[in-house]
């Protein structure tokens, strides 16, 4: 799946899926490596400024190439912490995020 094909399966799915929203509980669970998606997602976090890195195992941040501003892009936040929900916002480029490559 590309993030776009992502976005439109968890709309399909669970509903909008935008910052935190009911309609995403248990998506995360669906999306994670052995999940019914497909997709399997790993749960890879993200890193810091400062090179450290948190989420690790818990969540998984996949960065799109649009950007919100010229120093922040969107993101999806697959996550395995609370209601394993996905949620859709904006960071701050210095944060590292997960790609996800597919070949053509």
């Amino acid at each position: 799946f590309t993030l776009y094909e992502l976005v439109e399966k968890v709309s399909r799915i669970w509903g909008t899926c935008q910052f935190v929203s009911p309609g995403c509980a248990n998506a995360g669970t669906k999306l994670r490596v052995g999940g019914s998606t497909g997709f399997d997602a790993i749960m890879t976090g993200h890193s810091h400024p400062d090179g450290t890195f948190g989420s690790w195992g818990g969540d998984t941040f996949l960065m799109s190439s649009s950007m919100y501003s010229s120093s922040q892009y969107w993101y999806r936040q697959i996550s395995m912490s609370s209601a394993a929900s996905v949620y859709r916002g904006y960071y701050s480029s210095v944060y590292g995020f997960s790609l996800r490559c597919l070949q053509d």
